[in-house]
């Protein structure tokens, strides 16, 4: 009889086992679910249709704050946040969102990670409306010696990006900057 009990015991707390496993596993795919990412370039030129380098870029999937230490506390808090890319072509570190800056040709990479809305939370995508996670960023241009600059951006049929970033990014349209 105890051979007997003992059996049962072990059974349970096996099930109970890979039930909290699978349960566990199950919240984190859940999660990582709910994690959206958007990977962009772009090209910031002047009136002349000639580049402007060193213009700061972060993309933002919610309207920025107005002008002012709002703002500059967002353009401070991206640059202290960890991220580049590493010799063999990957992006390392948390990029939340991340700072672009425009190199010589104009060209800059700009990163925003967002996360799902309850909406979708419930769906988890298993509804066919195919209504996007987010419709609307926000693209944020900075130069010393230059007023901020604000644009609209449509994510309409924008691809996310997977974990790790990848290789692929979304087209930023063209930015004309007023010269000075």
């Amino acid at each position: 009889m105890p051979r007997q009990t003992t059996t049962k015991r072990l059974t349970t707390l096996v099930l109970a086992l890979i039930l909290a496993t699978v349960t566990i596993l199950g919240l984190a795919r859940v999660n990582e679910r709910m994690t959206v990412r958007y990977q962009a370039v772009g090209r910031v030129v002047d009136g002349a249709d000639r580049p402007v380098p060193g213009m700061q870029a972060v993309l933002l999937l919610e309207p920025p704050p107005p002008d002012g230490p709002q703002r500059d506390a967002l353009f401070e808090d991206a640059a202290e946040r960890p991220g580049g890319l590493l010799p063999d072509g990957s992006f390392a570190g948390d990029v939340v969102p991340v700072i672009g800056l425009s190199d010589a040709k104009g060209a800059f990479l700009v990163r925003a990670t967002g996360r799902l809305g309850a909406a979708h939370a419930i769906r988890l995508g298993l509804d066919r409306s195919g209504k996007p996670p987010f419709e609307t960023a926000w693209l944020v241009l900075r130069k010393a010696g230059r007023p901020d600059l604000t644009r609209t951006v449509s994510l309409l049929g924008w691809d996310p990006s997977p974990k790790d970033w990848g290789t692929f990014a979304n087209r930023l349209p063209t930015v004309t900057v007023p010269t000075r």
